[in-house]
């Protein structure tokens, strides 16, 4: 990095903390940031400050997009209205409220989700371009309720390039399952479903034998004796696979693409012979071949039934709360990859840049979100 970008930078820092502290003053509790262009950088300090030191929730708009369709046809207005509509269902669910509600009543779980709480667990690793000794980034999210539009979450430092999480799942478990509790008067929930993203298969054992006792650890801690338990199910999501799938016939084709019709699953003749595992192409791509996304099974405390399992996980891919219609994996798998490269934002440059440039900021950072914002889904 160049004195020039430095000295930039730190002159923005100090314009940024300004502007925080301006709005704290203020007891301001929500900010829109109009960019020129895109910046990463820029991009990044403002969600560290708004996220870590400020407690301020942010969304970021591009200005140059802002005011590009104005004035012009309507079909390029219609451009501007979708990408307003899309900020706007940001604001929605960073200020607490709901964008859509799906109903299932046929289903037997979303009936029971009144008492079930949905966990999505990722690991993020530092890339090619990253600082040396830079860490992974472990995150969990997880639901409160039965609408499934909020999803506060917790983060932690780990050991760089691990995939499991131990000890600091544990400490991000009880973090969720103490905001359920104050969120449900005081009760817990009594079905656990963990969507956990990120693994490969030569690491399902791993889970079972590294991670799954820091469950056990805590329903000990929180729940007492094993009688008292909840239910749990550990459900791994493939996204990085190399199967695709083709409809034989016109009338079962989406009209535009020719992929498989939204909802399509596939759970025999190319599935695990051995696994409890299914491939669930849930949403319409917008070109090219669609990608179905592969669920595996390795952990079923529940005793799932794989129809009931099926349509419970295609429902909820309709349920991604900044979007209007069905997405490629189940939100909670989701959230908790966004959550991970939210995180990243505040390791910029630990994770982003090698120019092996200190920052206090980030060697002190540990996982933890400002206190305003930790019970709401301030990564979206």
């Amino acid at each position: 990095m160049d004195s020039a970008t430095v000295s930039q930078r730190a002159s923005g820092v100090k314009e940024l903390k300004s502007a925080f502290g301006k709005m704290v003053a203020d007891r301001a509790r929500f900010a829109i940031v109009v960019l020129p262009t895109f910046d990463r950088w820029l991009y990044s300090r403002i969600k560290y400050y708004g996220d870590v030191e400020y407690g301020i929730h942010t969304v970021c708009c591009i200005g140059d997009k802002l005011q590009k369709y104005r004035g012009y046809p309507a079909d390029e207005d219609r451009a501007l209205a979708q990408y307003i509509g899309n900020l706007a269902l940001k604001v929605n669910i960073k200020a607490g409220g709901r964008n859509h509600i799906v109903q299932d009543t046929s289903n037997v779980m979303m009936k029971e989700l009144a008492h079930t709480m949905l966990v999505g667990i990722d690991v993020t690793h530092p890339s090619p371009g990253s600082s040396e000794g830079a860490p992974s980034i472990a995150g969990v999210v997880a639901s409160y309720d039965e609408y499934l539009q909020q999803w506060p979450a917790s983060l932690r430092r780990q050991q760089g390039r691990k995939e499991m999480v131990e000890t600091p799942l544990y400490e991000m478990l009880k973090e969720r399952l103490v905001t359920w509790t104050r969120m449900n008067k005081g009760a817990l929930p009594k079905n656990i479903i963990v969507y956990r993203d990120g693994v490969s298969e030569g690491q399902y054992q791993a889970v079972l034998d590294q991670e799954l006792p820091q469950f056990k650890k805590v329903f000990k801690d929180l729940y007492g004796g094993p009688l008292k338990w909840p239910k749990l199910a550990i459900i791994v999501v493939g996204k990085r696979h190399h199967t695709r799938f083709y409809p034989t016939k016109v009338e079962d084709a989406a009209p535009r693409t020719f992929n498989p019709q939204p909802g399509t699953v596939v759970d025999r003749g190319v599935t695990d012979a051995v696994l409890y595992d299914f491939y669930l192409q849930a949403h319409d791509g917008l070109q090219g071949t669609t990608r179905p996304a592969h669920y595996v099974v390795i952990y079923d405390g529940l005793k799932l039934k794989a129809n009931a399992l099926q349509n419970f996980t295609h429902t909820l891919c309709y349920s991604f709360n900044r979007a209007t219609k069905a997405v490629s994996i189940c939100p909670p798998a989701y959230y908790a990859d966004l959550l991970c490269e939210r995180a990243r934002m505040y390791l910029y440059n630990t994770m982003n840049e090698n120019n092996n440039v200190s920052d206090a900021a980030e060697n002190a950072w540990t996982g933890q979100i400002h206190p305003n914002l930790r019970d709401s889904t301030f990564y979206i």
